[in-house]
Formats: structure tokens, sequence, C-alpha cells
């Protein structure tokens, strides 16, 4: 059993139609407001008050289902974005981990060779990317820093992408 339409379901705004079109331009805040609906009023004949009674309880029975369709509807699209989130955020733990231990073998082998040629230690005052071809040629010293300061970097992402999983 269904109501009998349009004029026995009306809703409630926070503000009037009327005063909204007065206020229009004012504010973004009160254009939202005139949309958004209060409550809802449901009103059915009947040949009985318990009768009426009985067939506002329909409509609003139909109400509420079709409002928990849509609410439920919604809550799955936002399980399943927060599921795909941490989907995405654990990969980009793992290939950080990842990463970050090559880095860490990188300084190792850096250290050692620093201790077996200590004469190429000297730190050199230019700045070079550490990915650039060029800079396996700068002093032994300065790959170790850069090489740290990439696993700082790391760390870091890792510390933010385990924060927001």
């Amino acid at each position: 059993m269904m109501c009998g339409g349009k004029k026995n379901v009306v809703p409630t705004y926070v503000i009037s139609k009327a005063d909204a079109k007065d206020l229009a331009g004012v504010s973004k805040d009160l254009d939202s407001a005139s949309t958004t609906i209060l409550g809802i009023t449901v009103t059915e004949n009947g040949s009985s008050r318990q009768d009426a009674i009985k067939r506002v309880r329909v409509a609003t029975d139909f109400l509420r289902g079709g409002a928990y369709l849509q609410i439920k509807s919604m809550l799955n699209g936002y399980e399943n974005q927060a599921i795909s989130s941490a989907a995405d955020l654990s990969e980009k733990i793992t290939s950080t981990k990842v990463e970050m231990g090559y880095q860490q073998e990188r300084v190792k082998s850096l250290e050692d060779l620093y201790r077996r040629f200590p004469s190429g230690a000297r730190a050199s005052g230019q700045v070079v990317d550490p990915k650039d071809s060029c800079a396996k040629c700068l002093s032994l010293a300065t790959q170790i820093i850069t090489a740290n300061n990439d696993i700082n970097y790391s760390k870091e992402t890792l510390a933010r992408l385990q924060k927001r999983l």
C-alpha cells in the first residue's frame, strides 16, 4: 500500500523557499540550508482515525526502508573506499620498507669503502642529486651523508603512511 501522493509527504526545510528567495545571494550557507530537509510530515486519510494512523505507519515504514537502503549503499561505498585506501597505503608502506632496506645496504657498503679508503673521505661542498650519474664521483663522506638523508626521508615517509593507515 502506498501513500496518496506528493501532497501526503511534505518536507520541512531549515529555511522556507520564500525566505531563501529573499535571502538569495547573501550566503552559500543559507543557500544550502534552503535545500536541507529538517523533517518530513506524512498525512493520510482513512475511514477511521485508526485506519489513517495505519496508513501513515505503512507510508513511513516505506520511507524508512528507502532511507535505510540509501544509507546502507552509501556506507558500503565508504567501506569499500576505506578498504581500497588501506590496501594502497599498505602497498606503499611495503615498497618504502623495501627501498629503505636497499638504502641501508648502500650506506653499509659506502661505510666499508670509507674504512678501506680513508683518504677518499673528504666531504664536498657540492650539492648533487644522489641518483645522478656523477654522484658516484663525489667523496665517500658526501655519498654517505646523502644516503643517510635518503634513509631519513624514507623513515619520515613511512611514519606518515602508517599514521594515514
